[in-house]
């Protein structure tokens, strides 16, 4: 569960609550390596490569992105797609004019976590309530910051673990301009090192900690 679940389904005010996050199985060792190879690669900003990873919804956002990542003028940044969803024919109509947008399919966990690592920013746009958003931590987990819409729980992770940017314009004026300022960073090291170091109140181990303190009463 997290807050977002708290205060829209249950009345904290009338009984005793305590908030476990969800939890997401990943490396800690692994995202050092990760994070630590990044940081010691000179970023091309030229070159950024944004992801998205979901359904192929309207809800998800993803056409708001790719509307809004077009008007991006550099020529060698890309925005690569991962996913299946009944828009999909929709989606591949709107990027076919942009040679920079990229369609990869729907992946398996193996081919997901090599395309994440070639990646450099994460962005969940989504346009509905999401209840939790486990896929901003999957990015975190990593080594991406993540640019996330302000629905539902996925402003509480991004705060939570401090590993990326929120966006609260559906217009798309404000994602632009934190679309435009990923590409100009020279690098990520504030999102790298705020993952690293908050990351672990997702993990199992920190979820199993909380849930033995519940169940004793603590």
């Amino acid at each position: 569960m997290n807050n977002f679940i708290n205060k829209g389904f249950i009345n904290p005010s009338s009984q005793k609550c305590m908030v476990i996050e969800n939890a997401v199985l990943f490396s800690k060792s692994k995202l050092e390596n990760i994070i630590k190879q990044k940081q010691e690669t000179k970023r091309n900003p030229e070159k950024t490569n944004f992801l998205f990873v979901g359904s192929i919804l309207e809800i998800k956002g993803v056409f708001n992105l790719v509307k809004t990542f077009k008007k991006l003028t550099s020529p060698e940044i890309s925005l690569k797609i991962v996913g299946k969803g009944k828009d999909l024919e929709k989606l591949q109509k709107e990027i076919e004019s942009d040679p920079r947008i990229q369609y990869l399919g729907f992946q398996d966990t193996e081919s997901l976590y090599k395309t994440y690592q070639n990646s450099d920013v994460l962005v969940v746009p989504s346009a509905w309530d999401e209840p939790f958003g486990r896929v901003v931590i999957e990015g975190n987990a990593n080594g991406l910051p993540v640019i996330t819409s302000d629905r539902g729980g996925l402003p509480e992770i991004v705060q939570t673990v401090g590993g990326g940017e929120v966006f609260t314009d559906e217009s798309g004026n404000t994602l632009y301009s934190i679309l435009k300022k990923f590409v100009e960073m020279e690098n990520y090291n504030v999102y790298y090192q705020c993952i690293l170091e908050n990351i672990d109140i997702y993990s199992i181990e920190k979820q199993s900690e909380k849930f033995i303190s519940l169940y004793k009463g603590e």
